[in-house]
């Protein structure tokens, strides 16, 4: 049942809506933002200007991704001002051809939301007060351990000090509580160390920790409700003068207002806090922060980004596309198959029946669990954390056990190194299916340092990518992968000291299955010496096309 008409000024016809998206006319670029409600749901909030396009005298914009698998059934869409004292429309309207009220909650029921980065969410608006209490009472223990056991100044920060000051409780719309901490180094491999050492530590709780860069981790904390809230931990230093925090905050901030610490009140709870809030507030949002802007979206320094990509991150460019595509979430032509791939099966008839396979960018795991299935023990790794989740969810279906998944950050040389340690112990082949063209060109070398370290004389590696081919769009899912020209590849091969033993160009599909016209296959070899050399270049001229 949809909830009852909230008696506020409405303009009526305002408002056209599609399963595409939403047009809002008179709305322009100096709107503010604007709150979209489902059933009296809150579901997400645009800025016009930054969000949407102006068009025919007012603001057109799209459903979010992560949105769209959702809208299929009936629902009343209410847009609205932060207040709710101007309705832009308020109407009735079905998505699809489904029958049912449209349900945007998660697998437990709870109610999701689209928060600023365009992530699934619950925020606190539907969270209940027990669980609130959780949330606050977890984020006391994380500033106390890093205080006490990791020896770090930790405050709040972000929308939870945001909430703090402005408001004395948590923002309705927001999802999560942010930590930050000052660190005393001034370069920046030292404060990568540090955040290594808090890592551990944190760990040794027994806490489940996420590392999103060299500067800043997540503890994923539980919560009694079945989900699990992220408490943001950012690290604040000084380089040359300009105070930095993470995810993209740089600028001249005194000192003096961040310390000593001071404290704050959120909810009845007392958190350590700037010493002048007010001042880290206007570092953070500007001189309009008592303003409340749910999707506020900040205008970053470009340079800053870069500085900070170059010292403390960069490789997790991507993240937020791959985790909701393998989790279901996102749009896109069609799912993700679950079936082992026809590149599968044309490796498995080329190499022994019970030979390891490492299969890198195993994504939802179909073809590790499939080379399983034959009799090859398995490492799966991905890129991504949520392939792990996705991996052991399909072995479990089909009664499979010997697959072992992993993360792997090809970017990161740390994972690189401890995965040549793993594989010299093991020999394995290496199996890639569409995963160069989601690399960059260092992620690249890495993969083929990893080849000429563990598959010289032994193992080999096998790719299959999309290449590029008159009038063929780039593959699905589109801006995360791109075609790569075999003899770029092959040079790059040839500079790490291997050679591409077999090469074949066909018509073939993408990672969906859907029909691609330009797909290769290729086979690599690292030869171990002269004799391998010519043993390898026999095989060579039997096997190439």
């Amino acid at each position: 049942m949809s909830g009852p008409a909230v008696p506020t000024r409405a303009t009526v016809g305002r408002v056209a809506i599609n399963d595409a998206g939403l047009f809002v006319k008179g709305l322009g670029a100096d709107s503010p933002a604007v709150l979209v409600h489902f059933d009296d749901q809150h579901i997400w909030s645009f800025t016009p200007g930054a969000d949407g396009v102006q068009r025919n005298g007012g603001t057109s914009i799209a459903w979010p991704d992560v949105l769209r698998p959702f809208l299929d059934g009936s629902t009343r869409v209410r847009l609205a001002n932060l207040d709710g004292s101007e309705v832009y429309g308020d109407e009735e309207h079905r998505f699809g051809s489904g029958q049912e009220r449209v349900r945007f909650v998660d697998r437990a029921g709870h109610p999701y939301a689209v928060d600023k980065m365009g992530h699934l969410t619950r925020s606190f608006e539907s969270t209940s007060d027990e669980v609130k209490r959780e949330i606050l009472e977890g984020t006391q223990v994380v500033i106390r351990e890093l205080a006490e056991r990791c020896g770090v100044e930790a405050y709040l920060g972000y929308g939870a000090l945001l909430g703090a000051v402005r408001e004395g409780g948590m923002i309705a719309h927001d999802s999560d509580t942010d930590v930050c901490y000052f660190s005393r180094h001034t370069v920046p491999a030292d404060i990568i160390l540090e955040t290594f050492r808090i890592e551990r530590e944190l760990k040794g709780l027994g806490w489940d920790v996420l590392r999103m860069s060299g500067g800043d981790l997540k503890v994923i904390w539980p919560l009694s409700d079945g989900r699990r809230v992220h408490i943001d931990i950012f690290s604040s230093f000084v380089v040359d003068d300009v105070f930095y925090v993470l995810g993209n905050r740089s600028g001249r901030l005194d000192l003096d207002a961040l310390l000593p610490l001071g404290s704050v009140t959120l909810d009845g709870y007392d958190f350590p806090a700037p010493r002048d809030p007010e001042a880290l507030l206007v570092y953070w949002y500007g001189e309009t922060w008592r303003v409340p802007d749910p999707a506020f979206n900040p205008v970053e320094d470009r340079h800053a980004m870069v500085r900070l990509d170059g010292w403390l991150r960069g490789f997790r460019q991507g993240m937020s596309g791959w985790t909701p595509l393998l989790r279901g979430s996102a749009k896109a032509t069609s799912k993700v198959p679950t079936d082992g791939s026809d590149f599968a099966a044309w490796v498995h008839e080329r190499i022994g029946p019970d030979e390891a396979v490492l299969d890198l960018g195993a994504g939802n795991g179909r073809d590790s669990v499939w080379l399983a299935a034959q009799g090859h023990p398995v490492r799966s790794s991905d890129y991504s954390r949520r392939s792990a989740v996705e991996v052991q969810a399909l072995m479990k279906r089909l009664g499979v056990t010997n697959v072992s998944p992993r993360q792997v950050i090809l970017n990161e040389t740390r994972h690189v190194f401890h995965l040549i340690a793993l594989l010299s112990r093991e020999p394995h082949h290496i199996y890639a299916r569409q995963l160069v063209g989601c690399l960059d060109d260092a992620a690249r070398e890495n993969l083929f340092r990893v080849g000429a370290s563990v598959l010289r004389g032994g193992r080999s590696m096998w790719l299959e990518f999309a290449v590029p081919h008159p009038g063929a769009s780039d593959p699905q899912p589109r801006g995360l992968v791109r075609r790569v020209d075999p003899g770029v590849l092959t040079a790059e091969i040839e500079r790490s000291g291997g050679r591409v033993a077999h090469l074949e160009v066909a018509p073939g599909v993408d990672m969906f299955d859907n029909p691609d016209p330009a797909v290769a296959r290729m086979r690599v070899t690292w030869p171990a010496g002269p004799r391998a050399d010519k043993a390898d270049t026999s095989a060579d001229e039997k096997e190439s096309v």
